[in-house]
């Protein structure tokens, strides 16, 4: 219900939807209540959904202002097959003349995405993720067993349709621990990219000590139209196999070298 609609409306209304089916045989129930004036409507949605996987829970809370379209979130909770990612802090998003986000902050576990500038119609927006590791992914790939620690700092603007800045990541002590990957040691990555609007200037280095070393490096299109001149580049001790082959009582020794460049287009 709306009381006094034409003069200071104030809102007391509950929504519930259930029997709801989605893609990939997702079924569930929604709930969304919105109470209070304009200035102030108080916002609340959760749902219980089921999926192939598992069920999923999805908890959110906040204040709109209306007028001056601005979205005020003070709870966000998603829980997934054992995973539980939430909001770290009350953030507000902006709908004026487009779309702008103060320090949206999420975390799962020791993992933090932070997000904050102007998404639309212009970019200009920082994004900072910390401490990923593989847990996260086992949601979605239960069997992964996997170690290690990945983060990434993005400095974007143009556009969404021609994004450019820098993004970097750095990953410390990867390795999947389980089938043929269980042989190899860690590895460190470093990556960066410079974004140009329709392609992206790369330089991506893995490494595992003094036996593993591969680069890639050049440009990537970020359309399918755009030129590609990409170089691979590396070399690898042999005996990095040795894990794979000593059972069946092989082994191999020597050094393999990579060079191999692409070029030419998606389309």
């Amino acid at each position: 219900t709306i009381t006094d609609p034409a003069g200071h409306p104030v809102a007391a209304s509950q929504i519930v939807l259930t029997g709801i089916t989605a893609a990939n045989g997702i079924t569930g129930t929604t709930k969304v209540e919105a109470n209070g004036p304009q200035e102030a409507l108080a916002l609340k949605l959760t749902s219980d959904l089921n999926t192939a996987q598992g069920r999923a829970h999805i908890a959110t809370a906040a204040t709109a202002n209306l007028p001056q379209r601005v979205l005020q979130l003070t709870a966000l909770q998603a829980d997934y097959r054992g995973e539980t990612v939430k909001l770290l802090g009350p953030a507000k998003l902006h709908f004026v003349n487009g779309i702008a986000i103060d320090q949206l902050r999420l975390g799962s576990g020791a993992a933090t995405l932070t997000i904050a500038g102007d998404i639309s119609p212009t970019l200009q927006a920082t994004i900072a993720l910390r401490n990923v590791t593989p847990a996260l992914a086992k949601p979605f790939y239960p069997d992964i067993n996997g170690s290690g620690t990945l983060s990434a700092d993005a400095k974007l603007n143009g556009t969404l349709a021609a994004p450019a800045g820098t993004i970097r990541v750095t990953g410390r002590g990867l390795r999947i621990r389980n089938g043929a990957g269980g042989a190899l040691p860690p590895a460190d990555l470093d990556g960066s990219a410079t974004l140009h609007g329709d392609s992206a200037q790369l330089d991506i280095r893995l490494a595992s000590g003094s036996k593993l070393h591969l680069q890639v490096a050049g440009t990537a299109p970020l359309k399918p139209d755009a030129p590609m001149n990409l170089r691979s580049t590396g070399n690898v001790d042999l005996v990095l196999l040795d894990p794979l082959l000593t059972a069946e009582g092989r082994s191999v020794r020597g050094q393999a070298t990579l060079d191999i460049a692409i070029t030419g287009t998606m389309a």
